[in-house]
């Protein structure tokens, strides 16, 4: 962390001061909107499920990161303290990075997961298990610990990668494929990202297209189950574009264009978030419903507030078991195409 290369300059000062402001703004509505979202759905018994589960992971990988930078990164951008990648690494950068890595990783597994229980319902019920998602999401932060110590190892100075400089410095090799190599080197994370968006856009396409055009499935899945598959799919697009301006400074690798590069994918990554956090909330109605009697219990007497939750009560058991007895049946008295398990349970 130091000065950045034109700190000392009025313009680059009003820059680095708009830049913070702005960031600090969003990252505050990435850390509301994450951080309600992480609480919600923890506490709620019924995202006790697969996909709840890696909800809650990326949630809260996302609640950190938002957190880091509303309380170091904007601060630090006020100020006109910038980043580098030529000096070492402070533990603040690592922390930020892992909890990057962290959140691409539950991103795509959250899109693996929906595209799995779309495209293969059965299969998907018969293997995924609330423990083996627990398993999952641990590998995805042990694995990201792994990705950062390479990560470190790549941007650090004084770290040579002898293997690889001693291939380069066969004379037999051409230029080209020495730069091929070089570049391969130095550009191996941003691959893994790109293949991994990649997959998580493709997976959320097929999933939605299927949805859409799938009288079935859109009759069978729950409003909450589409909002997830909408939420995946948003989160794809934005690391997709990430990944296309990581691409563009690669290419060009200049000192402009890795500024600018720093500024896109700043903005990038904070609103990224920011925005996925707020579709959990809003596009679900149960934890919409909780936040607005969370806000009105603050304004309400106990009275009132008995009368506004006394409409969302359930239904008696015996009302509701007659209502799933005529739910488990159709009109003509056929069976539903949709084994009751695959109905009853959260996509």
């Amino acid at each position: 962390m130091s000065s950045g290369p034109n700190s000392t300059s009025p313009g680059s000062q009003i820059d680095q001061l708009s830049l913070g402001i702005i960031v600090i703004g969003i990252s505050f509505v990435g850390f509301l909107s994450n951080g309600l979202a992480t609480w919600f759905v923890a506490t709620d018994p019924q995202f006790r499920h697969s996909t709840g589960i890696i909800c809650i992971n990326t949630t809260f990988a996302n609640f950190a990161y938002s957190t880091i930078y509303l309380c170091f990164v904007g601060p630090m951008m006020i100020m006109g303290l910038g980043w580098s990648n030529s000096e070492p690494m402070t533990s603040l950068s690592v922390i930020i990075w892992y909890l990057f890595f962290v959140g691409q990783y539950c991103a795509f597994c959250l899109s693996m997961n929906r595209a799995i229980a779309v495209l293969f319902p059965l299969s998907y019920y018969q293997h995924a298990t609330v423990r083996l998602t627990i398993w999952l999401c641990s590998f995805i932060w042990i694995a990201a610990i792994g990705h950062l110590l390479f990560f470190i190892l790549k941007i650090c100075p004084g770290v040579q990668f002898n293997a690889v400089q001693s291939y380069l410095a066969i004379s037999s090799w051409s230029d080209s494929a020495k730069r091929c190599v070089n570049f391969l080197r130095v550009n191996i994370e941003m691959y893994l990202l790109i293949s991994l968006s990649t997959i998580s856009l493709l997976s959320d396409m097929s999933c939605a297209a299927r949805v859409l055009f799938s009288s079935t499935i859109r009759t069978k899945m729950k409003a909450s189950d589409l909002q997830f598959l909408y939420q995946s799919l948003c989160a794809s697009v934005f690391l997709c574009i990430e990944c296309v301006l990581a691409g563009y400074v690669v290419a060009t690798a200049t000192i402009t264009n890795l500024t600018q590069y720093f500024v896109l994918t700043t903005m990038n990554r904070v609103l990224g978030r920011a925005i996925s956090g707020i579709l959990v909330l809003v596009f679900h109605r149960k934890l919409r419903t909780r936040i607005v009697l969370t806000l009105f219990s603050i304004c309400l007497s106990p009275d009132q507030q008995v009368t506004l939750v006394q409409p969302l009560r359930p239904h008696p058991p015996a009302e509701r078991a007659t209502k799933e007895s005529n739910k488990s049946t159709d009109t003509n008295g056929s069976a539903s195409p949709f084994p009751q398990r695959l109905r009853s349970s959260p996509i």
